[in-house]
């Protein structure tokens, strides 16, 4: 955050799950600074670092899921239900 500045912002966004075939998607990996400053694995995580920010100099945006989803849609679901 140092390193930044009071006026910088970062913006860290995961990779998206990439379809491997039909309705199989290849093993999920997380965009390395994203697991090393969160340690959180899922995709679609959006992460703010704005060092010079009062309040909220860390912010991270996870999407939204619906519990079932995967078994409608007919995936497995990496999340607990």
């Amino acid at each position: 955050m140092r390193r930044l500045g009071p006026d910088a912002a970062l913006l860290l966004a995961s990779p998206p799950e990439q379809l491997r075939n039909g309705d199989t998607h290849f093993k999920f990996r997380q965009d390395s600074d994203i697991l090393y400053l969160t340690g959180f694995e899922e995709p679609g995580t959006v992460v703010v670092v704005r060092p010079g920010h009062e309040t909220m100099r860390f912010v991270l945006f996870v999407p939204i899921t619906i519990a079932g989803l995967a078994v409608f849609v007919g995936r497995h679901s990496r999340r607990s239900t």
